[in-house]
């Protein structure tokens, strides 16, 4: 960890502060890390602190959240045992090219998932990482625009690391899984953290050095989406049809009956087995 990296708030249960920025070295994000045992939300924490100037790369993580949301303001269930945390970005890019942000953070889950556990995680297009076809993490993105500048993006990732899965709500225990569930044993969660923040923060300064392409085949390669029969659902009205892959800015091409269709934003159900 460099020696400008600053860490404040710290009343942790299952993560501790020295442990997990022990030989952290990144560029941009977890440069300033914010540690909370308990907070209401992550999301909410951060857009204040980026509304209050806070530097790029800045970290909130927690062991809880009493409110987290995800995609479209839905309840996040964020119990314990999971990890939990927002980064603020301020990529000097104009609107209609961070788009695939929420596509780069997956990936970079992805990654550290695998050096984690040595197990594949797979991505479900938008947000969602999957193990065996059940969810084990989910990515929003939620971006302050003035004009055509890109004041700031807030990234919220939240991952079943050590969650019981009894402690999830039972509509959706049994489509998640976590880590620990995966593996057969505890997760060292320092460790995972640091993994985390350390994909993170080389996918994303690969993604401001201008490899938006490369990341995208990597995600594509990584997909559970690509190729599969799917209904998207969209503000427009259901989509039927086979994924076909990705355009240049993160939206999903749908072969369907009428042509091809290109969705930017919708929920994405696999029909084929």
């Amino acid at each position: 960890m460099s020696d400008d990296t600053v860490v404040v708030g710290l009343t942790s249960i299952d993560i501790e502060k020295d442990a997990c920025v022990k030989g952290l070295t990144t560029r941009t994000i977890g440069r300033i890390i914010h540690f909370h045992d308990v907070v209401t939300s992550t999301n909410e924490l951060a857009r204040e602190m980026a509304e209050g100037g806070a530097r790029e790369g800045t970290v909130i993580i927690a062991n809880s959240q009493s409110e987290g949301k995800g995609r479209n303001e839905r309840r996040f269930h964020s119990p314990r045992g999971g990890i939990y945390l927002s980064i603020v970005l301020r990529p000097s890019l104009g609107p209609d090219e961070i788009s695939v942000l929420p596509l780069v953070m997956g990936l970079a889950v992805s990654k550290a998932i695998q050096c984690t556990t040595f197990t594949e995680a797979r991505l479900k297009w938008p947000n969602d990482v999957l193990i065996d076809g059940k969810k084990v993490s989910g990515i929003m993105t939620r971006s302050s625009v003035k004009g055509r500048n890109v004041e700031h993006v807030i990234v919220g990732i939240g991952i079943n690391v050590n969650t019981s899965l009894d402690d999830l709500p039972e509509d959706i225990r049994q489509s998640s899984t976590s880590l620990r569930d995966v593996s057969g044993t505890d997760i060292d969660p320092n460790q995972f953290a640091r993994d985390l923040l350390y994909f993170l923060d080389l996918v994303y300064s690969q993604f401001i050095d201008g490899q938006k392409e490369d990341l995208l085949d990597q995600w594509s390669s990584r997909s559970d989406t690509i190729g599969e029969e799917v209904r998207v659902l969209t503000s427009g009205g259901d989509v039927f049809g086979r994924a076909l892959g990705l355009d240049q800015t993160g939206a999903l091409v749908v072969r369907t009956d009428s042509g091809l269709e290109r969705i930017s934003s919708g929920d994405c159900i696999k029909l084929s087995a």
